[in-house]
């Protein structure tokens, strides 16, 4: 079935929304919502270039945050990088910074349904 908001969904499992937004401070308070995922891709038919950049901020079970990365060949198993922070506001920025980096070099948004 194809989504509401998007008509052609990407067939990918990698390709979930563009961001996902969550509540995010250590003590349960729910703070201000930011986004914690983020989903790109490349494609050059003419270079035969198909590629993801998946990044995600998640809690730990140690209490920490984890910066999460994932990237390769569109349809292939990618490779994984997780980067500890104290909190998550150096998790998130570093995740932004990503980001702006992947889409400097070419990597756009993908808006699909999600998982």
């Amino acid at each position: 079935s194809q989504s509401a908001t998007h008509p052609n969904p990407p067939p990918f499992a990698h390709e979930r929304p563009f961001t996902k937004k969550r509540a995010l401070d250590g003590q349960g308070v729910e703070s201000a919502l930011v986004p914690t995922d983020v989903h790109l891709r490349c494609i050059d038919s003419a270079r035969n270039k198909r590629r993801f950049y998946a990044l995600s901020v998640q809690r730990t079970l140690f209490g920490e945050w984890a910066l999460v990365r994932e990237w390769g060949r569109i349809g292939v198993g990618g490779r994984l990088r997780s980067d500890l922070y104290p909190s998550a506001g150096p998790a998130i920025d570093a995740l932004t910074e990503l980001a702006r980096q992947k889409t400097r070099r070419g990597y756009v948004a993908v808006f699909g349904t999600s998982s």
